[in-house]
This record gives structure tokens, sequence and C-alpha cells, in this order.
């Protein structure tokens, strides 16, 4: 049974039961409300993507439209649901898509194809309580081990059942038990679905007005690919507090990794990032270390990451280098509300990245980035944005450029 049926029977049977568990009075009125309470979802994104690569002949020059049209019910007893379908179609131009063939051009991630890209059910009728059932994005954190790579035009969503509670004061706690990845590279690719019996465990709590703690276990089980399977343990804290006439923000994360399930592999990886920064005036620096650690053979990997947020915008380093990485960053901008007219702010920000090993001899290279965002009226976006990585090792270098519209009803 191919993974649409199955949602299908999923959503399915929950609504069943959940008409069979409520009085049939009761079902007709409260039916009737949810359905006048829906609520569309339209979303679309053009995006033009360049990619100049070292050891490639050709530039890649990518036309691609993101459309996303769907519904949001509104409650009844407790239940909503939502359905979210999602299409990329490759406008024009010459790219490989990652299932397109195009082995002779760079690669620009995102295949084209029509997919469900959430189909959820979600109860509240516990208190304090939200379990969601379903195909559904999930993104904890700062999306650096579970997130849906919202930056790609076909998003990762998770085949879960997430259930999210906040009983106790000041803490969440966060389970998500996953089937099934659908991966950004679409039903076309050999891997763009993955399967297993992952869980995620994830408590945050807010400290004062000083900041969050969160501590998260994380087990992978992906039965295609065993070098994925892992378990990883971690702490993350972060906050920020007033100084002066602006704000200073802290970030400090801890994790530890190991073979899981199938991994044939026999491991200890470590994952250790601080950040620290300062915000006044519409302007924010901050500087920063990650480290994945590497051995020579195995590495820290976060398979589930919304990658593209992390470690450059070129993407150079979606997998983790059998070395590990150190990578010191720096980053700049200033944005200006408040505008007037049809444009509602104006972003522009920097980034820097020296990119070196963590164990052996040799850096891998430098990065530096750049945005212009500009954010406009009626849920309008336009931004353009550039990436160039610069090689001091064996890994190509390459100049990316994206140019993007979105409109989000």
């Amino acid at each position: 049974m191919n993974k649409t049926k199955q949602l299908k029977v999923l959503l399915s049977s929950l609504l069943a039961s959940s008409v069979i568990l409520l009085p049939q009075t009761t079902y007709a009125e409260s039916f009737q409300e949810a359905i006048e309470a829906s609520t569309p979802i339209l979303n679309l994104r053009y995006r033009y993507e360049n990619v100049s690569q070292d050891g490639v002949t050709n530039d890649a020059n990518a036309h691609t439209l993101r459309t996303v049209v769907g519904i949001k019910t509104g409650s009844w007893n407790g239940f909503s649901a939502v359905l979210e379908m999602e299409d990329v179609t490759h406008i024009d131009g010459d790219f490989n898509s990652t299932t397109n063939g195009n082995i002779l051009f760079p690669v620009v991630a995102d295949p084209d194809g029509t997919e469900i890209n959430q189909a959820k059910l979600i109860y509240t009728g516990i208190e304090n309580t939200a379990i969601i059932a379903g195909r559904q994005e999930i993104a904890l954190d700062n999306q650096r081990f579970v997130g849906p790579v919202g930056f790609r035009q076909n998003h990762q969503s998770y085949d879960a059942v997430v259930v999210q509670n906040t009983a106790i004061e000041n803490l969440t706690a966060t389970y998500a038990y996953v089937w099934q990845v659908n991966r950004i590279f679409g039903n076309d690719h050999a891997l763009g679905d993955v399967t297993g019996n992952s869980h995620v465990f994830n408590l945050g709590y807010k400290v004062g007005d000083i900041g969050k703690l969160t501590g998260y276990g994380i087990f992978l089980d992906v039965h295609e690919v065993g070098a994925l399977s892992t378990k990883t343990f971690g702490a993350r804290f972060a906050g920020s507090q007033a100084m002066g006439d602006g704000k200073v923000s802290y970030a400090l994360e801890y994790a530890g990794q190991s073979d899981y399930t199938n991994n044939a592999a026999d491991f200890n990886e470590n994952y250790t990032m601080f950040e620290a920064g300062y915000a006044a005036s519409g302007f924010n620096v901050k500087l920063g270390m990650e480290i994945l650690s590497g051995d020579g053979t195995t590495s820290f990997k976060t398979p589930l990451a919304t990658l593209h947020k992390f470690q450059g915008f070129a993407d150079v380093f979606l997998n983790t280098p059998a070395d590990g990485i150190k990578n010191p960053y720096v980053s700049a901008s200033y944005t200006k509300g408040d505008l007037g007219g049809y444009m509602k702010s104006v972003k522009v920000a920097f980034w820097y990245h020296d990119f070196n090993r963590d164990t052996g001899v040799g850096d891998y290279g430098t990065e530096w980035d750049g945005l212009v965002q500009l954010n406009m009226e009626d849920n309008w976006v336009v931004s353009l944005k550039y990436a160039d990585f610069n090689s001091s090792s064996s890994l190509a270098s390459r100049q990316k450029l994206w140019f993007t519209v979105g409109y989000k009803y």
C-alpha cells in the first residue's frame, strides 16, 4: 500500500472512531460549526536558483514554483484536522533535481511532483495536552535535530503521532513516534521516503526570564540506511537579557551520539555549540562555534535537521565528513521596520564561516553568505540570497544565488 493510501486509511479510521465515541446529537451540531469555522490554506513561492560549481561544466539555472493548498477545520469536541497538498513545478531551466537525470548540472534539490504534505488529526480534549496523528511537519527547538527543511520547495514531513503536554508550569513535554520520514527528494527518489520505528523525547523548561533549558533523546531507526540509525542524548540552554539599550543573547548545547538498532558501526561522537550575540537599534551581531565530532571513520549526524540553516547556505556539509567539522562563525544583520507604503520591513544580513576538521590535518574552506529580504504588505516576501564557498580541500568550491518571491494567504 502506498503512503497516500496509508494516510487515507489512518485518517478515516481516526475520524470513524471519534464519531463512535461522541453522541450523535452533539456530533451533528458541532461538526457543522467546525466546517463553518474552517480556513483555507494557500502558499505560493517562486524561486530562481543559480549554482556554479567547480568540476561541473554547466551552471544550474532553476525556475521552480511551490504551491500549497489545503484546509484547516474548526474544532469539534476537541478534534480538528489539517489537509495540505504540495506541488512543485519546474517552470524552466537546466539543473539536477536529483530525480530528473540531468547529472551534467549542479544539484538544485527541488524535484517536481505533487504529494500530501500534511494530513493530520489534532485532539485537544485532554487538559493541557495536544495529540497530533498523521502526516505533519515537526520543528523542535532551533531545528538542529528535527525540522521540516522549510527552505526547500518540497518540505520534509513526518508520518507520526506527537503528544505534547504543558500540565507542569513552565514545562513543555513532547514525545513523537515516527514511522516514516518524507524527505525533500520526493517520491521518485530511491531514498525520498525512509521508514523505521523512531522515537523523539523533548523536555523544555522556562527558567524564569533568563532562558529555556531543554533536554532531549532522539532514537532514529532508519531501515533503508543503517548508518543513519543513531541514539542521541543532549541538552540546550538559550535565552536573552536586556543590556544597555539592547539585548544580549546566548546559547549553549551539548549532545552525545552512538549507534542504534541496525547501524553496523560501533561509535560514540559528540556535538558542541555555543553562541553569543548583541542586538540594539535594529542591528544584531552574533558569533559562535559549532563542532560535530568525527574520528576519520564515523561522525556525528543530524539527518532530520533543517540543515540549510546551519554551516553555510551553500549546503556543502549536509553530510558530516568522517573527520568531523569545527565551524567558528560570525553574523551581522540590520532590520528596519515601519517603512510605510507597501513595504513593512527590510533585512540585510551577512555570515562568515571557517570550516575546519575535528580530526586530521587541513581545513575544508571558508564561506560567506548574504541576504536581503523585503517583507511586504498582504503577506508577500521578496528575497535575494547569495553563498560563496571557497574550498581549501578536495571539496568543490561553489557559488549559489537565489531570488525568491513568496505569498501566504
